[in-house]
């Protein structure tokens, strides 16, 4: 029996759709296996063109329910989201390595030129200076053939380069006496800075939580006034950079205030979603202003007055 190959399934093909001639239509018939393909081709379509039973309301949520059932238990599930989080690390990470072998590309044979060219310099002076070196060597020889009155006139001339030489460091040494002066200053105002101690009031609580502008306007408000009712010292020891450290924007705030308010207190809140510095600085016994700065530019923003009146 002869293997079919897929020449004679299209012959099969055509013979059943009705599409072949009279000689293949004789060749399918006079031909067993041709016949069987035939017979077995036909059992397919029938099959395939026999009517779907729709599934009853009940077999419907049944065969739902196991499938739903099934997937919930399956360990073969895969997490699309982390594979897609995967993927981008993979491209992230790749595409730096890229990076970094470009500017490795590019740096390298340029550090080497550049190099390249300080050592030629390098040979130029030397080479110069050599030339320089053999001509003061030639201009000595002929100088030392000079009288008595030349060499007199050079020793003169060493001692005047020698007097100019001691005035130039003696000023050098003033220059630098002045820069370290200076620099002193500012150590010193560091110092200053470190060891001042403010007037502290108790006025704020220490975390107002998640406010708005106007809330916290008015919590400042409520809380001056009963500051001024009856006024509450601080720590009087914390000194500037204590109380700079406890929050995030607390020294760019006594920088710009200064060392001139009478007293001040820091207190921190989320406004806006923003993790800020609140500050109350007190003008006197029935006034103050509240400050706020927020990072990362921590700039100081007046964000009112405060009176001791209702």
């Amino acid at each position: 029996m002869n293997e079919l190959t897929p020449t004679d399934d299209e012959l099969v093909s055509s013979y059943l759709d009705g599409e072949a001639t009279f000689d293949e239509v004789a060749r399918v018939e006079s031909d067993p296996p041709l016949r069987a393909r035939a017979a077995e081709m036909q059992a397919a379509r029938d099959l395939v063109a026999t009517p779907v039973r729709s599934l009853q309301g009940s077999d419907l949520e049944r065969v739902i329910g196991a499938a739903l059932e099934a997937s919930a238990t399956s360990d073969d599930v895969i997490d699309l989201r982390l594979e897609a989080v995967r993927r981008q690390r993979f491209r992230q990470r790749l595409v730096a390595v890229a990076a970094a072998v470009v500017v490795l590309v590019v740096a390298v044979p340029t550090l080497l030129a550049l190099d390249s060219f300080g050592d030629g310099d390098d040979t130029d002076s030397f080479a110069t200076s050599t030339d320089t070196g053999d001509e003061a060597g030639a201009a000595g020889g002929d100088d030392g053939e000079a009288g008595g009155d030349d060499v007199a006139l050079l020793q003169s001339d060493d001692a005047a380069a020698a007097d100019d030489s001691a005035e130039a460091a003696a000023e050098a040494a003033a220059d630098t006496g002045d820069d370290s002066a200076d620099g002193d200053d500012g150590d010193s105002a560091d110092v200053d800075m470190a060891a001042r101690t403010l007037d502290r009031a108790e006025i704020l609580p220490e975390d107002l939580g998640s406010i708005d502008g106007a809330a916290l306007l008015e919590a400042a408000k409520t809380a001056w006034q009963a500051y001024a009712a009856e006024p509450t010292a601080g720590d009087p020891d914390t000194t500037a950079d204590e109380l700079a450290a406890r929050h995030p924007c607390g020294r760019e705030i006594l920088d710009a205030l200064g060392p001139t308010v009478s007293a001040i207190d820091l207190g921190g809140a989320i406004l806006d979603d923003v993790e800020t510095t609140v500050a109350v600085v007190v003008v006197d016994g029935t006034t103050a202003t509240l400050f706020v700065a927020a990072p990362p530019a921590c700039v100081v923003e007046q964000l009112g007055e405060l009176t001791s009146a209702p």
